[in-house]
């Protein structure tokens, strides 16, 4: 009996966060699977504080 894994990379960022470059470079860089994909969620930056009274 052959037994075989899948592996599968999501992944996402924001499409104006400041870490976006370095999401990239690991996607580029993952290795071991075919199956990956970058979700981009369109507008979003990745800092966004809920303090509203400082």
């Amino acid at each position: 009996m052959k037994v075989f894994f899948l592996q599968i990379l999501p992944m996402n960022n924001c499409e104006k966060a400041d870490t976006l470059y370095m999401t990239k470079d690991a996607f580029d860089k993952a290795s071991g699977t075919e199956n990956k994909e970058l979700f981009m969620i369109e507008g979003a930056s990745h800092i966004r504080t809920g303090c509203r009274n400082m």
